[in-house]
């Protein structure tokens, strides 16, 4: 069937167009189960061979790296993988955007990656590429502004047709995209983040001398649950009811992984804490003392609005 419908189009530019051929599995929960680098993708193939990398995005679906990926996300074996034919555009340059810093997950700070020729060699890692950090402000009436660029080595590049070339030495010494265009790349990152409420990582393409900006990929951020410096620092912000107490976020991060709300703070401390204080045998046999014995610590804590237990309270 897929050769019938590619058969139709004998228009000459369709013939002469160059594709790429990539996957887009389906998961129930795609947030939470991120599939980046486990299957192929195929570029720079005519239309006469598209329906050779659609075959072979699909057996990729086989590879080991990919089955094992499926395995410990606890996902069935014959998980239904889409495949995308894209038409190619002619990139000067090309590589990553991502919403927010890959390292410390800052909100405030946009990451962005370039290197010459297809951006599949940056979003490979087989080019080391220029990098830009973008500040931008609080709310969407604060301007963006580079904080920091660093030239990237980009001894390569991929070409159209998915080959490597060498980039001369004096192209490796420049940066692969303007200050303008970062700028631009920078704006359409800060909307797709406001337009998904969560971190996004986008390959994206600027051909020239079009100068125009294509967005190839859109897809959630497997780093966005790191925490952030700010999270690191204060931690374990609040202060402790005692010398011997002991905090968690064990056990704890697992149902409440991320910051509560006031509302989600007075829910926990009213009907949790019941169901963990671990009860003496006088305990179970007085039940009408109830109301006589003196109220114990509570082993939940609130550290920096995020759940934690107190060991020693529950012990205790």
């Amino acid at each position: 069937m897929i050769r019938e419908k590619l058969s139709e189009n004998k228009r000459d530019e369709l013939c002469n167009q160059l594709w790429a051929v990539r996957s887009s599995p389906y998961f129930a929960d795609p947030e939470q189960t991120l599939a980046d680098g486990q299957y192929d993708t195929y570029i720079g193939f005519r239309s006469d061979r598209v329906v050779h990398g659609v075959l072979g995005v699909w057996a990729s679906a086989f590879a080991r790296k990919s089955v094992e990926h499926r395995h410990r996300s606890g996902l069935p074996l014959k998980s239904p993988v889409a495949v995308l034919v894209q038409r190619m555009v002619k990139s000067r340059a090309g590589g990553v955007l991502r919403t927010r810093h890959p390292s410390t997950g800052d909100p405030r700070q946009i990451h962005i990656v370039a290197s010459y020729g297809v951006g599949i060699a940056v979003s490979s890692g087989r080019v080391e590429g220029d990098r830009f950090v973008v500040r931008r402000g609080d709310d969407d009436r604060a301007g963006l502004e580079i904080i920091s660029q660093e030239i990237g080595e980009k001894d390569a590049k991929v070409d159209q047709f998915g080959f490597p070339r060498d980039v001369p030495q004096e192209q490796r010494e420049k940066l692969s995209i303007t200050n303008e265009v970062a700028m631009r790349l920078a704006a359409i990152g800060k909307e797709i983040d406001k337009l998904y409420d969560s971190a996004r990582d986008i390959e994206w393409a600027w051909t020239c001398p079009e100068d125009k900006i294509y967005l190839l990929q859109c897809r959630p951020a497997a780093w966005d649950s790191l925490w952030t410096d700010y999270d690191l620092t204060h931690e374990i912000s609040s202060g402790f009811t005692g010398k011997a107490d002991t905090l968690t976020f064990a056990q704890a991060d697992e149902l409440f992984p991320r910051v509560v709300t006031p509302l989600t703070c007075t829910t926990i401390l009213e009907n949790l804490d019941p169901s963990t204080f671990v009860l003496d045998d006088d305990d179970e046999d007085d039940d009408d003392d109830d109301d006589e014995k003196p109220d114990r610590p509570s082993p939940i804590f609130i550290a920096n609005m995020r759940v934690a237990f107190n060991y020693h309270h529950v012990s205790g």
